[in-house]
Order: C-alpha cells, then sequence, then structure tokens
C-alpha cells in the first residue's frame, strides 16, 4: 500500500498505479461482498430483531422455522424439564423446548452405527458396542418414560433392530407429523399411558 501511494505521486508512474488501486479495490469490495454479506444481513436483522427476505430462502432460516413449530407443539404438550426423545438431529428442539434428553444418546449415530457421510463398516466388536448401545437405550427410555418421541424422519419403525421395534411398537402410538417439511415430517409417537412401567 505505502509503495502504491508513493507511486500514485510520480508523475511517470501514476497511471499504473491508479489501474492497480482500482484492480485492488474492485478485489477488496468483491471479497467483502461475496463473504460478507450473510453477516451484514445478519447483523442488520440482529439489530433491528427482523426477519429480511433476503435470509428468507437460506437452509438455516427454514431450519430454524421448523424448530420453532415443532418446539411449539412440544410446550403445549409437556413441561420444562420433562424427558423427551427425539429420534434423529434436532438438538435445539431440547433448548427451544427446556425438555431433557431421554437418553444418553442424543442422536442416534452410536444406536445403528450409521453416520451421516461416512461409509458403513462395522467389525464383530463394534457390532456388540452397538447391540449394548441399543439395550442402553431402552433401558433410558425405560426408565425415563418420555411421554413423547419425535421421528424427525418417520422411519424409527422401519430399522432392522426387532428389539427396539418391539419396545417402541408396545409403548407407544403414532399420533401425527408436525414438521413444516413433508421430507422431515417429525412423526409424533406418544406414551401409551396405561402401558406397565416394566414393559
Amino acid at each position: 500500500v505505502l509503495l502504491l501511494c508513493e507511486q500514485l505521486r510520480d508523475p511517470a508512474r501514476k497511471r499504473r498505479a491508479r489501474i492497480a488501486a482500482s484492480l485492488l479495490a474492485a478485489t477488496l469490495l468483491f471479497c467483502i461482498v461475496r463473504f460478507h454479506h450473510r453477516t451484514a444481513i445478519l447483523a442488520y436483522e440482529t439489530i433491528t430483531g427482523t426477519r429480511t427476505d433476503w435470509s428468507e430462502p437460506w437452509g438455516m432460516t427454514r431450519r430454524e422455522r421448523e424448530a420453532e413449530t415443532v418446539s411449539a407443539f412440544v410446550r403445549s404438550r409437556l413441561d420444562e424439564g420433562e424427558p423427551l426423545y427425539i429420534w434423529d438431529y434436532a438438538l435445539d428442539v431440547y433448548w427451544l423446548t427446556g425438555c431433557r434428553p431421554a437418553s444418553r444418546y442424543l442422536a442416534p449415530y452410536y444406536i445403528t452405527g450409521k453416520f451421516p457421510d461416512a461409509a458403513m463398516t462395522t467389525s464383530a466388536e463394534g457390532e456388540q458396542f452397538l447391540s449394548e448401545a441399543r439395550s442402553h437405550f431402552i433401558e433410558d427410555l425405560k426408565r425415563n418414560r418420555p411421554r413423547l418421541i419425535l421421528d424427525v424422519y418417520g422411519k424409527l419403525r422401519e430399522l432392522p433392530y426387532t428389539e427396539l421395534v418391539e419396545f417402541i411398537d408396545a409403548n407407544y402410538e403414532y399420533e401425527r407429523e408436525i414438521g413444516p417439511n413433508p421430507g422431515r415430517p417429525f412423526v409424533v409417537l406418544r406414551l401409551i399411558e396405561n402401558i406397565s412401567e416394566t414393559q
């Protein structure tokens, strides 16, 4: 920058220095717009407390709306601090509702062994670990007896784990879907109240 300023004062180099300064300014402006426009939009929305049309199509905006819709339903049915289980990944719903997770497994990856965007390879030791995790998961649900389980993708009852599916079928019944996105229906499974605590 100092060299550029020096060249701008020199009549022999002034034209070249202006071109270089213009290119530098254009590059800086492009970088600011390209990489910080979302930051500026979020800052504006935070300061004004409003949502703009600029952020409406963003995935995070849709996800926030989804979490608010689902959380409003949960808050209408459960008290803050009550146990809730969400099968799949929607940790923000726990936070927005104030409900506590009904299991030590906040996401099903350690129960199924299927992690997003990862190849499925499980050794014999891994299968043993997953089998124990499923047993622990069922124990957690028996102990905490959440009145609601939210199945984000509606696939819980299609799992190939007989003991888990049988437990869910024996203790929970389908109520409805509450998610605004058909691809993430948030199926509500309601505890069958007259079921024995030992089942």
